[in-house]
């Protein structure tokens, strides 16, 4: 639809209550619709249902329950119920001539209907489960919708109430998200109240609060998170997910660069220059809510697990027999001479009962209760580090933790039946049942239950790919210091800097060391002298990780990130030796990052004819973004090098912030070089490096400069800090602190320098370069009397190639930054997590292949890659950016021996994997890293994944919509919550109003939870904080012993190829063999057990029909022999029957115990050592066998009627049972180690050793 955008003098912002109420508006139109879809469109699965065979569509259709169990039981049912009814009337009366003791019809009648009602239990969960299966998707969107607007209409209600009363103790703090446009997170101007002529101010928040109308920056690389238009150019409109580029204004290099002052000169402080620095921002106009094209329905594929699919052969054979049975064993039966005219009331529910016993009566309810059992188990594990809060004492409590479980096992089985509604009520019931407990906290927060398509119980136990899909969760926010290169008397001296290392846990990454290989062999060494010797100094030992609580100058220290620093120290025992330079270093990283100003502060507009216009200008607007623009970031690397050096901020005898107390900044001055902008505007966004990254949205200068005064002396003193190419260009002299001399700085060391920094740049190092200047008298006068903006921008647009030494038409703040001398270079890197080096290492041993998708290129991902563990000797890397016919990839990674590139003939792009592994072997499958990554390209290769049977877990950041697709692909998806983490820094007295009025000129805490639920509602968890990584390992365990398909964590799961249901036809035919092998025995013993207790029970119930029919009968023995006892029926034989069949389930309860484990022999692995109620449920189950045996006898029968041996045999008949299923175990777990050997074997083959073809 066309739409009329105004003019620049009437641009007007949204207020916050307007862009809630777009949102609310959306959001409920989006349920009303919803409800009134009631067809579903076909899905992928539909069409292949549609080609099944008869049998499959037998069975999919779950015919086999209605026609078979529910049908057969009601039989049975119906027939217990005639014949209770004729032996009520009197023994052998009626057509069924029932002769048996009433407690055998009342068992009979009992039995029938619990088989009725399984047989219903188990159609009912079928097919509610497989309408939650088609529905969960959108269910979960929906009850996360629902869920946030009862928050905002709670939060209205609260507001309402608090109207009429004064909230002057109220703390509104408002929440400034640190996050940038790469990670979905934007600045949108909006205004603070209600009135039109209110101020508006740029606040960040994620995209998925945008509201329709809402003004937002975006800048060259930017990802358009909405529809929107060009507000300056009304004809310029962009659609969701374009990239912008100079294309996007239509404007070259050229004409951009052309509009910028000629010369070195000063900007005003409200510059549209800045702007233009700052990749070009500009302000958009949104024009359609994003939030209304991703809640749009999809529905995302879902397959099927191997042992799903065994289930279903299963069923399958099950489904055939019960039919064969039916007939087999009526045939068997009817054909005996006689048999019509005896009791039918026992004979004729025998044919249905042989169908019956193979057919799924229960069978879907009981597997239902495992799944329930076995997902609660995983939600209760991942509880702890799922909630914001946990009181870590009351949950190591073992009655916590059982009722935890017990309440996901509600939880999730009303989930799993799509009576999720009633799952929310349960959770209140407990909140308001422990108002001691859970008051206040999210200790009883419950974890969203998975959804049921995913077959997460399935799929979790045999994952063989584990994607790591966001770069947030691979590295450390903050880099730390690697190299130091500074002038000495030799020459440039480079200093090796490394983390302290805490001595006590150098065994916790061991592994992991002991399978990397080192990157220095293959480095470029022949580049420069000094990248050789950066080495991977974090998997030598690991990191002190005990970080320092340090009480800054919350002015100084508040700036919304993690303020926490890496202790570092040189690895040189002698660099003392160095001090005098280094002092210097160290105190200007100290000036540096003391006065900054706090990130993310954003300054409202200030119009000073603001109520005067009914609207605010874009001017205003465009005002109020660049000082937004130029706040300043922390460098915690300087914090790290200055502590190392000796600089202390702890209060001391100089002043309450330690060494640096007797400085007092007077000047801060930031240049911006025009070739490095030219540099930022060519480069794609594979080349951006980390530390643009970190300071992506915000101008970052090329060089600061800060003047301070020494309170001692009343001397100024400029340090310069920033790009080598700048600050060597203001350098004409280097200070060598060995021999305390100043010598000019030679065009040798110059070179040296800016190569060294060069090739640290391209390891994706965040180079930064230190320079020092004391400030003439006359200058000192200047600064002191004079009015100098504070602080100031310097923009470099000189010719290229002058120095600014010689410039002689620069403005006077230039004269400020002339004539410095060069102190050195310091590269820092940023490092992996922690919690990377042990997932690597577990999953490792689990067979599990880590795989990273880096957005950057491949050398600058190769350093990073090699401190996290992964392989870089060879075929390390593959990149997903598609060359053209003939074009070479200028940033692949070169070693000292052979171009990896072209000797290996890796692929580029995701259509030359998908050749690669067609046609050449399949190294694309065995490599770790993949360069060059777009959320596209990422989706592209899950899928590639699937193709070639792996079962993929990806993990990524909960908030980002852009993983929406990569989550809804994977078998597996797990999201990390960053966003909600700023929430645990507001005070107590912060909820007690902030977050119950909707006016709020500012992100709730609501909102941020809304963004990650609804972004993540595909995934199977949404874990709290990137730190919670180290925990999935323990969630992968718990679904291995869940599913029992591999029970070790050193087993490497099997393929999922969907295409096979078996690997092979012998393990196949092997299965039905061992299951039917696994029930000879407990079925032929029984009968055996039977001849003696018919004998028996004859001689002491019927010895007058004895007598008579078989006079010389004496033993048990003669009894059976005698043929004038085959038409017998009559309470002896019913009795015997009762208590063989009593034995037959007292035979079964006790193999069942080797059951529990399928490789693993009883004596190896006891099933009552992990889990005690197995004694109990044999105990219980033993009873109610002794306790149906006592009901359905005939009274004339007696315990003593049996002789001694029979009760010997009873209790020891179980034990060859039981022996001969271990045996059988024994040699299916031979067959399994030998493929498990094999699976092993193509995990750890070394990339390219081995190959299919």
């Amino acid at each position: 639809m066309s739409r009329h955008i105004q003019d620049k003098s009437t641009i007007r912002p949204l207020s916050w209550v307007d862009a809630r109420s777009r949102l609310r508006l959306l959001l409920k139109s989006y349920l009303q619709e919803s409800t009134n879809i009631s067809k579903k469109e076909e899905t992928p699965e539909d069409s292949i249902r549609e080609k099944e065979s008869l049998l499959s569509q037998w069975v999919t259709r779950d015919l086999d329950l209605y026609c078979g169990a529910l049908m057969l039981s009601t039989v049975i049912f119906i027939l217990a119920c005639f014949s209770l009814k004729e032996r009520h009337d009197g023994v052998g009366e009626g057509p069924l001539e029932p002769g048996a003791s009433l407690g055998v019809y009342r068992s009979q009648v009992t039995a029938g209907f619990f088989l009725v009602v399984g047989s219903i239990v188990s159609i009912w969960t079928v097919h509610r489960r497989r309408f939650l299966c088609q529905n969960d998707g959108e269910n979960a969107k929906k009850r996360e919708i629902s869920k946030f607007l009862r928050a905002w209409e709670c939060m209205e209600g609260k507001a309402s109430a608090d109207s009429a009363e004064t909230n002057t103790g109220n703390i509104d703090i408002p929440l400034e998200l640190a996050g940038t446009a790469l990670t979905d997170i934007y600045p949108v101007y909006r205004r603070n109240g209600v009135r039109k002529a209110s101020k508006a101010s740029w606040k960040r928040i994620p995209s998925l609060l945008m509201a329709e109308g809402d003004l937002i920056a975006l800048q060259i690389g930017d990802v358009a998170p909405a529809d929107c238009v060009f507000v300056s150019n009304p004809e310029k409109q962009m659609e969701a997910g374009e990239r912008i580029t100079l294309q996007t204004f239509d404007q070259s290099l050229d004409d951009v660069i052309s509009r910028l002052p000629k010369g070195r000169t000063t900007l005003e402080p409200d510059s549209e220059h800045l702007l233009s620095m700052c990749n070009k921002m500009q302000i958009f106009r949104v024009l359609k809510a994003p939030l209304a094209k991703f809640i749009r329905p999809s529905y995302g594929k879902s397959r099927p697990s191997q042992i799903v699919r065994q289930l279903k052969a299963i069923r399958k054979c099950l489904a055939v027999a019960a039919p064969v049975l039916l007939i087999l064993t009526a045939g068997i039966v009817f054909s005996r001479p006689g048999i019509v005219s005896g009791n039918l009331s026992l004979i004729l529910p025998l044919p249905l009962l042989a169908s019956v016993g193979v057919l799924p009566v229960v069978g879907p309810a009981f597997m239902f209760f495992l799944e329930v059992l076995g997902t609660a188990r995983i939600l209760r594990t991942i509880h702890p580090f799922s909630s914001t809060s946990l009181d870590e004492k009351f949950q190591a409590e073992s009655f916590f933790r059982s009722r935890l479980l017990l309440q996901y096992v509600v939880v999730t089985g009303l989930s799993r039946l799509s009576l999720w509604k009633y799952a929310d009520r349960i959770v209140h019931f407990y909140r308001r049942f422990y108002p001691d407990r859970s008051g206040g906290s999210d200790v009883f927060k419950l974890v969203r239950v998975p959804p049921a398509s995913i077959n997460l119980l399935e799929k979790l136990g045999i994952a063989t790919v584990f994607a790591l899909v966001d770069d947030e969760l691979a590295c450390e926010p903050h880099a730390i210091p690697q190299q130091l290169l500074i002038p000495s008397g030799k020459g440039l001296k480079l200093l090796d800097l490394c983390p302290t290392f805490d001595e006590d846990s150098d065994d916790e990454t061991g592994s992991a060391r002991g399978r990397t290989v080192d990157s220095d062999s293959d480095s470029e060494g022949g580049e420069s002298t000094f990248h050789s010797t950066l080495r991977r100094k974090v998997l030598r030992r690991p990191l002190l990780r005990a970080r320092k609580a340090k009480q800054h100058d919350s002015e100084n220290e508040t700036d919304g990130t993690d303020a926490t620093s890496l202790d570092v120290q040189f690895e040189d025992p002698l660099w003392w030796q160095f001090l005098p330079s280094l002092k210097c270093i160290g105190l200007s990283c100290l000036l540096m990052e003391k006065t900054k100003i706090p990130t993310e502060i954003p300054h409202t507009s200030t119009n000073p004819n603001a109520d005067d216009y009914e609207s605010c200008e874009l001017d205003g607007a465009e005002s109020a973004l660049v000082k937004l623009l130029c706040t300043e970031r922390r460098s915690y690397q300087f914090r790290s090098l200055a502590e190392c050096i000796g600089f202390s901020t702890e209060p001391n005898a100089l002043g309450s912030v330690g060494d640096i107390s007797p400085f007092v900044e007077r000047l801060r001055l930031h240049i911006l070089s025009n070739g490095l902008f030219k540099e930022r505007l060519k480069s794609d966004a594979h080349e951006r490096s980390s530390g643009q990254s970190r300071w992506w949205g915000v101008i970052r200068p090329d060089s600061t400069s800060v003047i301070v005064e020494d309170k001692r002396s009343n001397a100024y003193q400029l340090l310069t800090v920033g790009d080598p190419l700048v600050v060597t260009n203001l350098c004409n002299e280097a200070w060598q602190g060995e021999t305390s001399t100043i010598l000019p700085l030679a065009a040798q060391d110059r070179n040296t320098i800016l190569e060294t920094s060069k090739n640290w740049k391209l390891a994706d190092l965040d180079v930064a370069a230190f320079g020092y200047s004391p400030v003439p008298r006359t200058l000192e006068s200047r600064l002191s009397q004079e009015k100098v903006q504070n602080p100031s921008y310097l923009l470099d647009c000189g010719q290229p190639g002058q120095s600014v030494l010689k410039g002689k038409s620069a403005s006077e703040e230039w004269g400020l930054v002339r004539n410095q001398i060069f102190l050195g270079v310091l590269g820092s890197l940023v490092v992996p997590r922690r919690e990377i080096h042990k997932l690597l290492s577990t999953l490792g041993d689990a067979g599990v292949r880590f795989v990273y998708f880096s957005p950057r290129n491949m050398r600058r991902q190769k350093e990073l890659a090699s401190q996290m563990g992964i392989d870089v000797a060879w075929n390390c890397a593959i990149s997903l950016r598609a060359l053209a016919s003939g074009e070479e990839d200028p940033h692949r990674m070169v070693s000292n021996y052979a171009d990896w590139d072209i000797n290996a003939k890796l692929p580029h792009g995701v259509e030359d994997v998908r050749k690669h592994l067609k046609e050449v072997d399949n190294v694309p499958l065995l490599v770790s890293l993949f360069t060059d990554a777009t959320k596209a390209t990422t989706k592209d290769m899950v899928d590639i994944f699937q193709e070639y049977h792996e079962t993929a877990i990806t993990v990524g950041l909960s908030h980002l919509p852009w993983n929406n697709e990569i989550f809804s692909t994977a078998d597996i998806a797990v999201g990390i919550d960053i966003l909600t983490d700023i929430t645990d820094t507001l005070p107590a007295a912060w909820g007690e109003g902030g977050e119950a009025s909707m006016t709020r000129n500012h992100v709730l805490p609501s909102e941020l939870e809304f963004v990650c639920a609804i972004a993540s509602h595909s995934c199977a968890f949404r874990f709290q904080g990137a730190s919670s990584l180290s925990h999935l390992p323990e969630i992968l365990e718990q679904g291995r012993a869940a599913l029992e398909a591999v029970t070790a964590a050193a087993r490497v799961p099997p393929k999922n190829d969907q295409t096979v249901v078996f690997p092979s036809r012998n393990e196949g035919v092997r299965l039905y063999r061992t299951m039917l092998l696994k029930a000879l025995l407990p079925a032929i013993f029984p009968q055996l057990m039977h001849l003696i207790v018919f004998g028996e029970l004859m001689l002491e119930m019927e010895p007058a029909l004895i007598e008579m029919r078989c006079p010389s009968a004496s033993s048990w023995v003669d009894v059976v022999r005698c043929d004038s006892l085959e038409e017998y029926s009559g309470p002896a034989r019913i009795s015997a029957g009762v208590i063989v069949f009593a034995l037959f389930v007292f035979c079964n309860i006790v193999v069942s115990t080797s059951f529990v484990r399928r490789f693993e022999l009883i004596t190896d692995y006891p099933p009552w050592r992990d889990n005690k109620i197995v004694i109990w449920a044999l105990v219980i189950g033993v009873l109610i066998t002794i306790v149906y045996v006592i009901l359905a006898v005939d009274e004339a029968a007696s315990g003593s009627q049996l002789p001694w041996y029979f009760y010997a045999l009873s209790v020891l008949i179980p034990l060859p049972c039981l022996v001969w299923n271990e045996w059988c175990k024994r040699e299916e777990a031979k067959q399994e180690r030998r493929a498990d050997k094999l699976r092993r074997l193509q995990f750890e083959t070394r990339l390219g050793a081995w190959s299919p073809r």
